[in-house]
């Protein structure tokens, strides 16, 4: 007898692989060819090359120790192997957009567990695929996110179907991708109990989030950390400069978590709006499983500016969930609607929601991002100009070009470490020095050190053409 699942999980993996070609030729050509902003990816990518050449476990040497230090993320150490197979930045990129691609096995598993319709569990395993917040990752920069969705939904799949042990492997997975999947962890519990499953299903992600978090938090991160405290609680620096700082102001004045939204209500009120749009054309299409989600979103109303721009790395565990919360109400709406008045409303709904999130892409996408920006020849001329081992004090733009060597920094970390008192390498220590005037042609911390090289005999400009520099170190010049 034919297995009526064949075809389907043929179709999906079709649907999958064009998916996943068309991310990473997108990815490629905006973040690659068009040189896009590469901060997030340079470091990313740099980590990764530094453990392949046995440097250090995702060693970054502008950092001072390792990315751990920074985010909890010893998932990247399983790129590692990828990247030593086809030594390239494009390894990487391909990577990510084939983690976002493999959203759609656990939807599909849940959409099958949930629906009695084939067709329609089939079109659901599209939608989290296109949900603004998640097909904006193909064109965004490189980041532990990225690697989240896959583990997660697995083990969220796991949890729903009861099957606890490889629940627990899937979700160490996920926590090992980055600290603040803790939140979600957490609200599997919360979900159990308003689905009145056993108490174990209660307790179990409760325990595994809160211990994760305060593990990370407490030991692990200030011990990867060159400084002692982690960096990622810049994000809180309205709370105070230190955990102790922040601990005591929550225990104070709770309320003063909720700032920053009061200081932007308007962008965030229009941000919640467009996270939300895609899945309340109808009300109900809230289910359960979007409380998972809710951690994230709450952080993200809360927190910089930065944390509520649609397309940035923020809102991926939020569009998974929302889009599961809306396919489990369209299984338990279509089921009344069939007890009422007969026939099946999934297939219709399933299209719907997917309608829903494919309306929606106009948010994410800008036309002008897909043209080549000011001096784009004139960067890449000064790419052309510098060496594979040379060391250099790089543009944000450049650096995800540049980051396959061990001594590369961007003038965006290295401003901030001057910030934060970390007395960074010295720029005139630094083979070639990338200067592009449209992003720092206006800082005057740069203005005076790239004045104080090009006054210094040790030094010769090189390059001059768009607004880009390029500074050399005359050779023997210490």
């Amino acid at each position: 007898m034919k297995n009526p699942f064949r075809n389907e999980w043929l179709l999906l993996a079709a649907l999958g692989v064009g998916y996943v070609a068309a991310g990473f030729a997108l990815s490629l050509y905006h973040d690659y060819v068009l040189l896009a902003v590469s901060t997030d990816s340079g470091s990313m990518v740099q980590a990764i090359w530094t453990t392949a050449h046995g440097y250090g476990v995702l060693y970054l040497p502008w950092l001072g120790g390792s990315y751990l230090g920074d985010h909890f993320s010893p998932l990247l150490l399983l790129l590692v192997p990828f990247y030593l197979l086809i030594p390239h930045a494009g390894t990487v990129l391909f990577l990510k957009s084939l983690s976002i691609g493999l959203v759609a096995w656990p939807t599909y598993l849940l959409a099958r567990h949930w629906m009695r319709d084939r067709r329609a569990a089939l079109v659901c395993a599209l939608v989290p695929l296109f949900y603004p917040t998640i097909l904006s990752q193909h064109f965004n920069q490189i980041n532990p996110d990225h690697f989240i969705l896959p583990p997660l939904l697995f083990s969220f799949y796991f949890f729903e179907t009861g099957r606890i042990r490889p629940f627990l492997l899937f979700a160490l997975l996920a926590l090992g991708a980055k600290e603040t999947v803790a939140g979600a962890i957490f609200m599997f519990g919360v979900y159990a109990l308003l689905r009145r499953m056993r108490w174990n299903r209660v307790v179990l992600p409760m325990l595994v989030a809160t211990a994760f978090f305060a593990g990370y938090y407490f030991f692990f991160g200030p011990y990867c950390s060159a400084g002692g405290e982690l960096p990622s609680l810049r994000y809180l620096d309205h709370l105070g400069g230190s955990r102790a700082e922040i601990a005591r102001t929550l225990l104070t004045t709770p309320w003063a978590l909720c700032r920053p939204f009061f200081w932007q209500k308007a962008d965030k009120l229009i941000y919640a709006l467009l996270v939300l749009a895609p899945v309340g054309f109808l009300p109900p299409l809230l289910g359960l499983p979007s409380l998972v989600a809710l951690p994230d979103f709450f952080v993200n109303l809360i927190g910089p500016p930065g944390f509520s721009v649609l397309r940035w790395h923020y809102g991926m565990v939020i569009g998974a969930f929302f889009c599961l919360g809306s396919i489990d109400a369209i299984a338990r709406l279509a089921r009344k609607a069939q007890a009422r008045w007969g026939g099946r409303a999934e297939l219709l709904l399933s299209c719907g929601l997917l309608c829903a999130c494919l309306g929606g892409l106009g948010s994410i996408i800008n036309p002008r991002d897909w043209r080549p920006g000011p001096g784009h020849r004139a960067r890449q001329e000064v790419l052309s100009l510098i060496p594979p081992q040379a060391s250099v004090l790089s543009s944000d733009d450049l650096y995800l070009r540049l980051a396959e060597r061990l001594e590369v920094v961007t003038w965006e970390k290295y401003l901030d470490l001057y910030q934060r008192q970390k007395n960074p390498r010295p720029a005139a220590d630094f083979d070639y020095v990338i200067v592009n005037a449209l992003y720092y042609g206006e800082d005057p911390q740069v203005g005076e050190l790239v004045a104080r090289l090009l006054k210094s005999p040790d030094h010769a400009l090189i390059y001059h053409r768009d607004g880009m520099l390029l500074i050399k170190r005359k050779p023997g010049s210490d």
